[in-house]
């Protein structure tokens, strides 16, 4: 989708706050935006890898960022000449159970009441060193018309790279996004709105971090996979052959792999075909995925009538499986709904999926305070810390990871999944 037709339909992908101003001002819209997850934010060398990053934007783009918030004073919203640089809040955060959160943006920032769909972003926050395999989010926002610009997105694109090579994400998802304040309180019923219209967009949220252990929630346009997380699928040669062999456009980036799904990121209007591209990337991404994420918008849930108000549990695992049929995204009521297995159906690693649905590590094991991962009811995900994954027939069963506290790869494992439910379709 090139800038041409982009432009001709994401005008229904925009919210407007008539509230603000005479004519209004964007809450939430759609712009060029690229997520990063990491482990060890709490070393030195990541916290420099994420300096030298920072320190990139603000040279190519820095004269747009007009404010940000203080992580010294409170987090307190200040004029970008009234903030402390980045080498200084990392200076005095060094200890590595320090968290260091920051975030700046254009727009205005006088009236801390009003929230604007920002187009430049700037944001990050790492984790403490005694946190166990909890990851690192960093993610910069640009605004669209620059992607679609030849020169500026070749300087985009050189930049997403250089943020790989200098943070080593496990993985990492750049495209078109939903675009939203820092706080997306205002526009969680909008969000969900504007994912229903549109299958393309991406939407990113912090509780990522807490899920990779897990696998990856979703892809994108650009999607990068970590060496060591491809293992969960028979590792890096055998991702690169099974790209190669689907026709799609990769690359390899220092310690892993760079997909490309399409020459454009493409919005998918709902209700239109799907790119085959877009079907092939998830086919072979899926066994990544996590099966038990949770909600993107911190709801469990709401029940059907609500759901439309917020991403609770149900709708978030919907939204990630909505490219595995056509019916997901399209008949919400009727493959939201799942059914039990009449009869225990193991699978191992390796082995071809002969139903679709949702498979359990059954003995899962947190390996780092040696002990059993903790479940509360055995036919409930609630509140369930074991190993989940979602399959369509005809998917090979991937490896299990075995982490280290900081997410280093210590084994990969073939172990048994246990279907867990059905899927409608």
């Amino acid at each position: 989708m090139n800038s041409l037709e982009f432009e001709k339909i994401v005008d229904d992908a925009e919210y407007i706050n008539y509230d603000y101003g005479d004519h209004g001002e964007t809450v939430l819209s759609v712009h060029f935006q690229s997520c990063f997850y990491f482990w060890n934010g709490h070393t030195p060398e990541i916290r420099q890898a994420i300096l030298n990053c920072y320190t990139k934007y603000i040279e190519l783009w820095g004269s747009h960022i007009t404010w940000g918030f203080d992580p010294l004073t409170g987090w307190k919203q200040k004029k970008i000449s009234n903030l402390p640089s980045l080498q200084d809040v990392i200076t005095k955060r060094a200890d590595p159970d320090d968290i260091i959160e920051w975030y700046v943006a254009d727009g205005g920032f006088e009236d801390v009441e009003i929230e604007y769909a920002n187009r430049y972003v700037f944001s990050f926050l790492t984790n403490r060193a005694w946190q166990i395999q909890h990851g690192n989010i960093l993610y910069f926002r640009l605004p669209r018309d620059l992607f679609f610009n030849q020169t500026t997105q070749e300087e985009i694109l050189r930049f997403n790279q250089y943020c790989i090579q200098q943070l080593r994400p496990w993985y990492m998802v750049s495209g078109m996004q939903a675009a939203t304040p820092f706080s997306d309180e205002g526009v969680k019923i909008d969000l969900v709105s504007q994912a229903r219209d549109f299958k393309g967009i991406y939407i990113e949220d912090s509780w990522d971090t807490m899920r990779m252990p897990y696998g990856i929630r979703s892809f994108d346009w650009l999607t990068f996979v970590s060496n060591d997380l491809s293992e969960k699928i028979g590792g890096v040669l055998k991702l690169q052959d099974t790209l190669r062999k689907a026709k799609l456009r990769f690359q390899t980036i220092d310690n892993g792999v760079l997909v490309q799904a399409s020459d454009y990121p493409e919005l998918i209007p709902n209700g239109t075909p799907d790119p085959e591209s877009y079907l092939k990337l998830n086919h072979i991404l899926r066994p990544l995925r996590d099966g038990n994420y949770g909600s993107m918008g911190d709801a469990t849930y709401l029940g059907d009538n609500d759901r439309s108000q917020s991403f609770d549990i149900p709708l978030t695992d919907l939204w990630m499986r909505r490219f595995d049929h056509e019916r997901v995204w399209n008949d919400l009521e009727s493959t939201a709904k799942s059914r039990k297995s009449k009869f225990i159906v193991k699978l191992s690693t390796n082995h071809i999926c002969e139903i679709s649905g949702r498979y359990r590590y059954e003995d899962d094991y947190d390996y780092v305070r040696n002990e059993p991962m903790p479940f509360e009811e055995p036919d409930s995900r609630e509140n369930d810390h074991r190993s989940y994954i979602i399959l369509n027939k005809g998917d090979i069963a991937p490896y299990y990871l075995k982490l280290g506290q900081h997410g280093q790869l210590v084994e990969t494992m073939e172990i048994e999944w246990t279907l867990f439910e059905e899927f409608n379709y």
